[in-house]
């Protein structure tokens, strides 16, 4: 019985850990929360990479939270 506690336990955790760090992610970086003198700075730093499209790896979690844009990606094809 102390196995699937434990189980539980380690995928309770990793849950609200990986929900708590995509949710700082968002508010912070591509949200309300980085108009802030504090965090202006990190989400600089943050905004100044690439931009890549991730939208389409969580569009469901996107469009709930309205933030959804596809974006076209470009495919290089290698000849043959």
């Amino acid at each position: 019985m102390n196995i699937f506690i434990l189980l539980f336990t380690f995928f309770a955790g990793h849950t609200f850990g990986a929900l708590s760090f995509y949710f700082f992610h968002r508010v912070i970086f591509h949200g309300p929360l980085g108009r802030y003198p504090l965090l202006k700075s990190w989400k600089s730093i943050h905004t100044s990479f690439p931009r890549a499209n991730f939208s389409g790896t969580y569009p469901i979690i996107d469009k709930m939270l309205g933030t959804y844009k596809p974006e076209p990606v470009l495919v290089k094809h290698r000849e043959r």
